[in-house]
């Protein structure tokens, strides 16, 4: 048993450090891959350092002359798991498995591994290029359509500000947020004008003729332009926290930010679950399914999941996505109620559901979400 613990043992400090050092000074040669790939690595020769390095790593193993850290875990399951995510790599085996026997399965691998690694960085750098910042009249995309946020004052009239005292502000705010779509006002662009709209015509225009145009980028001429409008009643909350701020400096800080935030991601969940209830409904009324519970998480390295007890769960941020992308998470997900596995008859399923599966998932796996900052 002694040496079931020693053989699973984690890094020591000093280990981590010295395999830190070894991997800096490192670099990979580039296997030979097709130049029209999109995760070629002959477009980044030399991957990030951090890429190879997991936070929670436990394990490490030489790879093309770098030592890859990696997180190793234990679990009931039949196969050798591998995944890389932004986090690094993370590998799952069943008990009975040898580490020699994994190590081994990593080294034949290693060519998706840092091919893998290097699709990460570019999805990273994508990820920077496309930022949100949080500040009113930021826009995000909701289902294709640009959504842009303004902090309105509409919690506390300007005349009163001075008298109302942060907590009592404070107290508003989180009773507002158990029904934030109650809370706010929205707006559409419609024939040059902007037409005020309520939350249910709101969910209904932007699920009508959206565009399937990728990648959305608030950076981009298309992201710039913002087909709602949407009004979060914070401003005074912001203008009493910056006040109340222990450094005085102006501006919006990160409180601010944290407060405004919160905000858009507890609107996005509540808009989420009125568009993603009726697609899951919609599609398991085809496959003949029923689910046995649907909830909804942000899960970072996922977009949906199914367990064998028939529950179904999908990330939240898919709104942020094309219906048609969002759709194809959904019927995935509903798809292995009837086939838990990725076979040939589960694929079947899913041609048989959505004869334009293929181009979807290729799609989706091009789309990254806009980091906020």
């Amino acid at each position: 048993m002694q040496l079931v613990f020693d053989f699973l043992a984690p890094f020591s400090a000093k280990q981590r450090n010295a395999v830190s050092e070894r991997t800096t000074s490192a670099s990979v040669e580039p296997p030979n891959q097709n130049r029209d790939s999109p995760s070629s690595l002959d477009n980044c020769a030399h991957p990030t350092p951090r890429l190879f390095q997991h936070p929670d790593a436990t394990h490490a193993l030489e790879i093309r002359g770098v030592e890859v850290q990696y997180l190793f875990k234990r679990a009931k399951r039949k196969t050798i798991g591998m995944l890389v995510s932004k986090d690094g790599l993370e590998v799952r085996a069943p008990r009975w498995v040898s580490l020699s026997q994994v190590q081994l399965a990593l080294k034949e691998r290693e060519d998706w591994i840092l091919k893998q690694f290097n699709f990460m960085e570019q999805k990273r750098e994508e990820s920077k290029r496309s930022e949100i910042h949080i500040e009113s009249g930021c826009i995000s995309p909701v289902l294709s359509h640009g959504v842009q946020w303004i902090f309105h004052g509409l919690t506390t009239p300007s005349s009163s500000l001075a008298s109302t005292s942060l907590s009592q502000l404070q107290r508003e705010n989180t009773q507002r947020l158990r029904s934030p779509l109650e809370h706010i006002e929205v707006q559409r662009f419609a024939a040059g004008q902007w037409f005020d709209c309520t939350c249910s015509e709101w969910l209904e225009f932007i699920q009508e003729g959206e565009s399937r145009s990728l990648p959305w980028a608030p950076t981009s001429a298309a992201g710039k332009e913002a087909h709602f409008k949407v009004y979060l009643p914070i401003e005074s909350l912001c203008k009493q926290i910056s006040a109340a701020s222990i450094a005085g400096v102006a501006g919006f800080g990160g409180a601010e930010k944290a407060c405004a935030k919160q905000w858009i991601d507890a609107v996005m969940i509540h808009l989420a679950r009125r568009i993603i209830e009726p697609r899951v409904a919609y599609f398991a009324g085809i496959l003949g399914v029923h689910p046995s519970a649907l909830s909804l998480g942000q899960a970072k390295s996922r977009w949906g999941s199914a367990g064998s007890n028939g529950a179904i769960r999908l990330n939240w941020h898919l709104v942020h996505l094309p219906m048609a992308l969002l759709d194809y998470v959904v019927a995935h997900e509903l798809c292995h109620l009837k086939q838990m596995n990725h076979g040939p008859a589960f694929w079947a399923e899913m041609q048989a559901l959505m004869p334009d599966f293929a181009a979807r998932r290729r799609e989706l796996k091009s789309v990254s979400i806009s980091p906020w900052v």
